[in-house]
């Protein structure tokens, strides 16, 4: 199988295009594995570059850390590739209760596009809550990226605009922070968001207002 790639200067036949992908992500991660921009967003959107300077550390434990009695915890995720892709939730108190929970096929779309669906989906159920009033919200995602685009929207490439402006204008109001995590302590999330893959209606779950 053969890809055939226009250019400026011609055009080129690239082999086995997905294993070309596969050994470009694998020598991009070892060189900058401290780099925010997955190889999905470098070809998709090629302005995802300027963020390379941007330290990628996560600091904090590897599992799920109870909030403050103050504060309640919103884990977002997703799970899939191109293709179906599902995205989950569940928001906890410092009781490790379980407030609200939803999962959902959000279809054929971009990882961290989906990543950002989901955390607007979180911020809306939250922000129609009782809760809002009271508590602040500690959003909570394994997707670095996600919280780079929030946290310096300029940096972000047009394609990502209008999914980073709709989960700002709606944290509007809202007393929140949000913070990139270990997988490790995402897991409760996943496992919402694999379930929300083949889901044809939502699901959403709450204790009563």
């Amino acid at each position: 199988m053969y890809t055939f790639v226009m250019h400026a200067w011609g055009i080129f036949v690239l082999p086995h295009i997905e294993t070309c992908i596969t050994r470009i992500s694998i020598l991009c991660k070892a060189k900058w594995s401290w780099a925010g921009v997955s190889i999905s967003d470098v070809l998709l959107c090629p302005s995802s570059l300027r963020s390379l300077k941007v330290d990628r550390k996560v600091a904090g434990p590897s599992l799920w850390v109870i909030p403050s009695a103050e504060s309640l915890k919103f884990n977002g995720a997703i799970v899939g590739g191109f293709g179906k892709i599902g995205i989950g939730g569940i928001l906890r108190n410092s009781k490790n209760e379980s407030i609200i929970l939803f999962f959902r096929s959000v279809g054929s779309i971009d990882a961290t596009s989906a990543e950002l669906i989901a955390i607007l989906e979180i911020v809306t159920l939250f922000k129609k809550s009782k809760w809002a009033q009271s508590f602040k919200l500690l959003l909570e995602t394994d997707c670095f990226l996600c919280v780079l685009r929030l946290e310096r929207p300029s940096l972000a490439p047009l394609c990502f605009k209008p999914f980073i402006e709709a989960c700002l204008k709606e944290c509007d109001g809202l007393v929140w922070s949000i913070e990139a995590v270990p997988r490790a302590a995402n897991t409760t999330a996943d496992k919402l968001a694999k379930s929300g893959i083949s889901r044809v209606a939502p699901l959403v779950w709450s204790l009563p207002n």
